[in-house]
């Protein structure tokens, strides 16, 4: 009995040594040339006819099964088909590390997406990442989250510009969105930090509060101009935000304030608050007001230019055109001769060559008012002298 348990050992003794030392070629066997046999065995009818499942043999390796399997039995197969895989496989690995090398150079590119090297180091992709930091954008994650001087709003984690409003109504100054510097109301007091107050507005130092563009201050002369509190009103600065506008009777132009009488851009006159079209050299006088602008002179209905000549012969001075001059009983003119053919000019007046001048004893001789009538001196107007003398002839009292 110990006997018959002694032979499955020792049959299945070979087929341990074998698997140990991957070595089945004891459990192959030649072919013997049975055809017949094979086909039967592997369900070919005669002449390679196809079988019941289709098969003719024709397909590849066909004839590798039909050498290799020969006249062998069930029994024999699972053995066989182990020695078989690894005789066969060094051709295939041969054949896949041939294939390996261009295989991988040709398709690398197409087979990996465009990240994988930079996904594969963990590092962020310039192209992958998203913009930041600047306005409008996502908060970078880095300290300075925000591109010059910007804030990062904790509501939107979104950039804001420095001066700008964060979604709550602060203001982005000093880098931070700050409970300050908004225009919005007058509680609302001007930042500690750069920019004070939301672009635009300006700080007024007077009341700590911010104002917005164009508005009044805090004092009615100041008007917040490019970020500023300035003067406002007075000819030459900016005009005023309530009215009037401008001081003194000025006119607001386009280009700020400009004083009565003066010209405006638009080529009038600033005329009681309103820059009328009239009042420049040679339009029509303005009916109220400055007559003319800038010093001119309503003469005929015309303005003549502040030094330009009057119709008199006269300069347009600050408005008054002095009448006709240097003539005899004409005032004297401003200009050298003052008095018109060889006249004198006495107290503002003229007087006519060789006629008295302002008293009995004087008369005009030369340009000039002389004394007359005594021994020696030119006779008096009328050829008369006095103390009864007698005029000669030469026009000299003796």
């Amino acid at each position: 009995m110990r006997a018959f348990r002694a032979v499955p050992i020792l049959a299945g003794w070979p087929l341990l040594v074998a698997a140990c030392s991957n070595d089945f070629s004891a459990f192959d066997r030649p072919y013997t040339g049975n055809d017949a046999a094979l086909s039967a065995d592997i369900g070919l009818g005669p002449d390679g006819a196809k079988d019941a499942a289709g098969n003719d043999g024709s397909e590849p390796n066909a004839g590798d099964v039909a050498s290799e399997v020969g006249t062998e039995q069930t029994p024999d197969s699972a053995p066989d088909s182990v020695a078989d895989s690894v005789a066969d496989s060094a051709p295939d690995s041969a054949d896949g590390a041939a294939d390996a090398p261009p295989e991988t150079e040709a398709d690398a590119a197409a087979d990996r997406s465009a990240d994988a090297p930079v996904d594969a180091t963990g590092t962020a992709d310039a192209a992958d990442a998203s913009p930041c930091g600047s306005v409008g954008e996502s908060c970078c994650g880095t300290a300075s989250a925000c591109n010059s001087n910007g804030c990062c709003d904790p509501q939107t984690m979104k950039c804001v510009s420095a001066g700008g409003a964060c979604l709550n109504g602060d203001t982005c100054s000093g880098g931070l969105c700050r409970p300050c510097g908004s225009n919005a109301g007058p509680l609302v007091v001007c930042c500690p930090t750069v920019p004070q107050c939301v672009a635009g507005s300006c700080c007024d130092g007077l009341s700590n509060h911010c104002y917005p563009p164009a508005m009044q201050c805090s004092v009615a002369t100041e008007i917040c101009l490019s970020g500023v509190c300035q003067q406002c009103g007075t000819s030459g600065s900016a005009c005023c935000a309530t009215n009037p506008k401008c001081f003194g009777g000025g006119c607001c132009d386009a280009n700020g304030c400009v004083a009565g009488g003066d010209s405006c851009s638009n080529g009038g006159t600033c005329n009681a608050g309103i820059c009328a079209a009239c009042g420049g050299a040679g339009k029509t006088c303005c009916a109220t007001g400055v007559a003319c602008a800038n010093g001119g002179c309503c003469e005929g209905a015309k303005c003549v230019a502040n030094g330009n000549v009057c119709s008199t012969g006269q300069l347009c001075t600050n408005g008054i055109c002095p009448p006709a001059c240097g003539g005899a009983g004409q005032a004297c003119c401003g200009a050298v001769p003052k008095c018109q053919g060889g006249g004198c000019c006495a107290n503002g007046a003229c007087y006519a060559a060789g006629a008295q001048c302002q008293t009995a004893s004087t008369i005009c001789q030369a340009g000039a008012c002389n004394a007359c009538g005594a021994v020696g001196q030119q006779c008096c107007s009328g050829s008369t002298c006095r103390g009864g003398r007698m005029c000669r002839a030469n026009g000299m009292c003796f």
